[in-house]
């Protein structure tokens, strides 16, 4: 490694972020917009991992007892070479928020996702909506992204404007790469990928195919067909999401991946206090909303599906409840839900890592 060592030369190597170390490792961690500046008086290396927004869960808004996919994990990027950044240098770091699932507003009447696929004119869009872009030095020869996950599919009740006032369109999970805008951070856009780093596809509903991961992701998975339906989990950044495995129990969502390098227990210990990533990983995929049993969270931050109970339970056949929202700061995608907000994805981060 070029330089004096961290903590040891003056100025230090590097700053910005919040800084976390261990015995042999130390990582500046990037749950928000900021710089990486390299104060080493020469080239300094590092690892740098980015880790996209997850994708939000779809809705069940069908007046019994149907399915909703789970959103797909964030764009995994973390390559296990060492980038020898260049002294003097500041670096800016884009963290994607998670995507959100549709809003529940007023009771039962799920409304219009504006970051779903499809217009956002249509009222009863009520797919989970895509994830945003995390990337480091963006305008550099070290830009690195990590795009969003894509949005769990939806069965939908109402009419909608595509294929002749069929709901087909929602049954489909979200590709990683379909939808046209992305969430924001109040100071910072947050857009979809300008490459094609995309995440993981969100989970289909009712018999129709999960959405197409990116090159940072896998494919999520399949909903069982109904009478009830369920909805698959979404795709996670090590595994592709399950499908529905009857027509009563959601698929789980894909598991996710561990930071290159770094041991699995060390970074448990270095970023669980602060709130980072979950169980030593990241970008697990969204599990499907079931009747009987909803599919579980991806290893890495995925939010569980709502298990809705006996569809012939309650005047709406099935109570409302809200899939389980990706854990923050790991890339994880929301639980597919009933007739209630969808579980919004994780947002993403970014870590800049190396020994010392």
């Amino acid at each position: 490694m070029a330089g004096g060592p961290y903590g040891v030369s003056d100025p230090p190597a590097a700053s910005g972020g919040t800084v976390v170390e261990s015995p042999g490792w130390r990582m500046h961690v990037f749950t928000e917009p900021g710089t990486l500046t390299i104060n080493n008086p020469t080239n300094f290396s590092m690892k740098i991992a980015t880790f996209g927004g997850g994708g939000g869960g779809g809705c069940d808004s069908y007046n019994d007892n149907r399915g909703a996919g789970g959103g797909g994990g964030g764009g995994w990027n973390n390559p296990s070479a060492d980038r020898a950044l260049v002294a003097g240098t500041t670096y800016t770091v884009q963290v994607g928020a998670g995507g959100p699932g549709p809003v529940n507003s007023p009771a039962s009447s799920v409304t219009n996702n504006p970051y779903a696929k499809g217009p956002t004119s249509d009222p009863f869009n009520v797919n989970g909506g895509q994830g945003g872009c995390s990337r480091f030095g963006a305008g550099t020869p070290f830009d690195q992204q990590a795009g969003g996950g894509g949005g769990g599919g939806a069965h939908n009740a109402y009419p909608g404007p595509f294929d002749g006032g069929s709901a087909a369109i929602y049954n489909q999970g979200t590709g990683a790469s379909e939808t046209p805008t992305a969430p924001v951070y109040p100071t910072t856009p947050n857009l979809q990928c300008p490459t094609d780093e995309y995440g993981s596809g969100g989970g289909g509903v009712n018999g129709q195919s999960g959405g197409a991961g990116g090159p940072r992701g896998n494919n999520g998975g399949q909903g069982a067909p109904y009478s009830e339906g369920t909805g698959g989990g979404g795709g996670g950044a090590d595994a592709v999401g399950s499908d529905g495995p009857s027509p009563l129990i959601g698929g789980a969502g894909g598991a996710g991946k561990a930071l290159s390098t770094v041991p699995v227990p060390i970074a448990i210990d270095m970023l669980d206090p602060i709130n980072v990533g979950h169980n030593g990983y990241f970008c697990g995929g969204g599990g499907g909303k079931g009747s009987s049993s909803g599919g579980a969270g991806g290893l890495g931050g995925g939010g569980a599906g709502w298990t809705a109970g006996p569809s012939s339970t309650g005047p709406t056949n099935g109570a409302p409840g809200g899939g389980t929202n990706g854990s923050t700061n790991t890339g994880g995608g929301g639980g597919g839900s009933r007739l209630s907000t969808g579980g919004a994805g994780g947002s993403g981060v970014v870590i800049c890592y190396y020994p010392y």
